[in-house]
């Protein structure tokens, strides 16, 4: 009669042996890092990234989609871009994230996290930005960087300097420190020394407006 009872208190005591042994090992690893503050951050460790920003410096990956205020878009690049309102500065991926407090510019110090609930919560995040935004991009561009491409929407700033009668229009001259660009509109506007926002697309060095507001 003992020899099972002699068992099965041997079987209980191994047991509880087993998990405290299971939980020393646990308070003897030490945890694993999911979230570390660097400079040392490339765009380019994130495979077809997902970018929020308000702006951003430097070459977009193939294969991004981007939302934000002011985005440029340089010739080449094969992207997805939405305008819309930046809430936040950070970039996803499959297994990582980089977060940013200020502007999205090298040296800028980033947390990249391998955190999958702040992944996960950034991408809800991003999709919910991009399902908000305008599908026709329109980048922004100073006047001595708009691209040579044709049929690109744009948006720029300066001050207006003239108007003048062009072709049955008028044409709107802006310029920014030195560089200029015609700006094709419907109707003599009284903006002359003053500076706008134009919003509109690039054609034949010139931009047909849609859009003009005084800053």
């Amino acid at each position: 009669m003992l020899e099972p009872i002699s068992i099965l208190i041997g079987f209980c005591i191994g047991v509880v042996a087993v998990a405290i042994a299971i939980e020393l090992a646990w308070k003897k690893t030490p945890p694993l890092e999911t979230c570390k503050l660097t400079t040392n951050w490339s765009i380019n460790e994130i495979k077809n990234p997902s970018i929020v920003a308000e702006q951003f410096e430097g070459r977009l990956p193939e294969g991004a989609r981007i939302i934000g205020d002011e985005i440029q878009i340089r010739e080449g690049e094969e992207v997805e871009a939405r305008r819309g309102e930046a809430r936040g500065n950070f970039a996803i991926g499959k297994d990582r994230a980089l977060i940013f407090s200020g502007k999205m510019k090298k040296g800028k110090i980033a947390l990249r996290t391998t955190d999958d609930l702040i992944i996960q919560r950034l991408r809800e995040e991003f999709e919910r930005l991009w399902r908000k935004g305008e599908r026709e991009m329109y980048s922004f561009f100073k006047i001595s960087e708009l691209p040579k491409k044709e049929n690109i929407p744009v948006i720029t700033r300066g001050v207006v300097r003239a108007i003048v009668p062009y072709r049955g229009k008028f044409l709107m001259r802006l310029s920014d420190g030195g560089h200029f660009i015609g700006v094709l509109i419907n109707e003599r506007l009284d903006l002359t020394r003053k500076e706008v926002e134009v919003k509109g697309e690039l054609k034949e060095r010139l931009i047909e407006a849609i859009e003009i507001k005084e800053i």
